[in-house]
């Protein structure tokens, strides 16, 4: 007595799958500030901070394309002169989902301007995917490990004595 098989049977039995081509593992992408959603935004400074106002609100999108990133993030005030860089505010965050909103405040009467009126100020945001660590060599309060990467945007502001009919808002 002869099986009969079905001819299907025997045809799905041959078939082979595509070739498979090797994938390498991925590579960690950097941080990236979404540079044309920053608020305010930095092409359009110097913006004059009033000394009157008790802080300005600034805001920045920050994306990482790999999704177990954790961000870490910092703001220095005029960090290329002797101002103590030790002293930025930062934190870190997990990302949930593609976008975290960062939001950080500065103060036109912080010390770190060294209260010089109308002489350009620098607002540095420094974000990195890995965490900072405390180094007493270069670079103060930014050191990073050397598999980390980054992104930064800079804010240009001019301080300017403060009147209470101003608005507290960057201009």
């Amino acid at each position: 007595m002869m099986l009969a098989i079905p001819i299907a049977v025997l045809a799905a039995g041959c078939l082979m799958p595509p070739p498979v081509q090797e994938v390498s593992a991925p590579q960690n992408q950097p941080p990236r500030i979404l540079k044309d959603s920053l608020s305010p935004f930095p092409a359009k400074g110097p913006y004059h901070l009033n000394t009157y106002c008790e802080r300005y609100t600034y805001n920045a999108p920050v994306t990482d394309p790999d999704p177990d990133d954790r961000l870490y993030w910092r703001v220095f005030l005029d960090y290329a002169t002797d101002s103590r860089p030790g002293d930025a505010v930062g934190g870190d965050t997990a990302p949930k989902g593609d976008t975290v909103q960062l939001s950080f405040s500065v103060s036109p009467t912080d010390a770190r301007f060294g209260g010089r009126l109308l002489d350009p100020h620098l607002i540095e945001l420094f974000v990195s995917d890995r965490p900072f660590y405390t180094d007493s060599r270069d670079p103060l309060g930014r050191a990073v490990p050397e598999d980390a990467l980054t992104d930064s945007a800079i804010w240009t502001v001019l301080l300017e004595q403060g009147q209470e009919q101003s608005p507290c808002e960057p201009q």
